[in-house]
């Protein structure tokens, strides 16, 4: 009796078990249903309250489109009527002039939408001065760009269905809406005054490459065995293959610290859609190889670097860690030889009577994380002065 009473009670939390997870799974299913049914239905609203630059209105043919005329049953244009006992028979006919058409992804490119000319593109530099050292004033010029983003109104869209926005490098180069990581180097080296007869320009990772090889150049080196140098271009191939596809200037060279490697900082265009600071590891397998700038000749005249000023505001911390943050701010005038366009935070440390500045630590947005700290080295001469101390 017992041994019955046990066998259905086990049969039964065995079979309430698989109806709770079958409950479970309808559950989700129903949620997926409900889901897409959703977007199905507000997707149209959604499409229909954005602008489209194609110039077609959007139209399919329906009933109110067709009339239904008689024509004479021995005509032989009559491919879509029908016969009937009498001398008559009917087709139906188009009457509407519109055409048919649906607004794709690409009726919503604005045409007219950053668009950039040469003034702009002045302008997005004007903040460097050009010292003559090709490798340090490349990386001035690419470190002007970083955060710049292509355009998300004005834009084509590949067979892949993927939107290639149009650039800033793209419109300097002549291929508006192309692969741009290649142009946005090719920028930085014009307007860093790097003559393309020492040193040509492409907009093409690969046919770059074949180019530095040449005999009259021979500026290519592969990634085995070389060294790489701040201002040296680095090409990477990110699909797997040999050839590159993909390309950026080194900026930084970071020694090898413990288990971590040697790493390079790559200021690079299109990536992800933007120009970025990157880090890689100096043996990552998608470096294929490396192209020094020549550095000037003797005759070249080399500019005299020019003293700037500009003033920034300080994060004035309470604590040596710099985790604390002081509720006081300072103006801090920073005199040097600038190699960032943009205004940069900097760090100081509140003392119990006054404020030190740290002229140590700056703040640089890059892709891998939302800030970074970098010192500063003998490139960079930095001199701070505070105008006014806060007590």
């Amino acid at each position: 009796m017992q041994d019955n009473i046990r066998s259905h009670a086990e049969q039964y939390v065995k079979t309430h078990k698989w109806r709770k997870v079958w409950h479970r799974i309808v559950s989700a299913l129903a949620c997926v249903v409900v889901f897409c049914t959703t977007y199905a239905l507000i997707l149209p609203v959604i499409t229909a309250q954005q602008l489209s630059y194609c110039g077609i209105e959007e139209h399919q043919h329906g009933d109110s489109c067709y009339e239904i005329r008689p024509i004479d049953k021995y005509d032989k244009t009559n491919d879509s009527g029908y016969c009937s006992n009498s001398d008559l028979s009917y087709k139906k006919v188009l009457v509407c002039d519109k055409e048919e058409h649906c607004h794709s992804l690409s009726c919503y490119s604005d045409p007219n939408a950053d668009l950039e000319s040469a003034s702009d593109w002045e302008s997005a530099i004007s903040g460097i001065a050009l010292t003559g050292n090709r490798a340090y004033d490349l990386i001035s010029i690419a470190e002007s760009q970083l955060g710049y983003t292509e355009s998300e109104k004005n834009y084509t869209v590949t067979e892949y269905s993927e939107m290639n926005g149009i650039t800033r490098y793209g419109q300097w180069y002549g291929d508006p809406y192309g692969d741009w990581s290649a142009m946005f180097v090719s920028f930085c080296m014009h307007y860093a005054d790097i003559p393309k007869e020492e040193f040509p320009y492409e907009s093409d990772c690969r046919r770059w490459i074949e180019t530095l090889k040449k005999e009259e150049y021979d500026l290519y080196q592969s990634a085995e065995g070389y060294t790489a140098a701040p201002g040296d271009l680095v090409f990477f191939s990110m699909d797997d293959e040999s050839e590159s596809d993909h390309m950026g200037i080194v900026a930084e060279i970071v020694p090898a610290t413990g288990n971590i490697s040697t790493q390079i900082i790559v200021i690079e265009g299109d990536s992800a859609g933007k120009v970025a600071s990157v880090i890689y590891t100096i043996d990552d397998e998608r470096i294929i190889g490396y192209a020094r700038i020549p550095e000037k000749t003797a005759e070249e005249p080399v500019k005299e670097a020019v003293e700037r000023e500009i003033t920034l505001i300080a994060t004035i911390f309470e604590d040596e860690s710099y985790t604390r943050l002081s509720q006081d701010e300072t103006m801090i005038t920073v005199t040097g030889f600038l190699r960032m366009r943009k205004f940069v935070p900097i760090l100081c440390r509140k003392t119990q009577d006054t404020h030190s500045c740290v002229p140590m630590i700056f703040l640089f947005s890059c892709r891998t994380a939302p800030y970074m700290s970098r010192q500063m080295n003998n490139r960079s001469p930095f001199q701070f002065k505070v105008p006014k101390l806060i007590t």
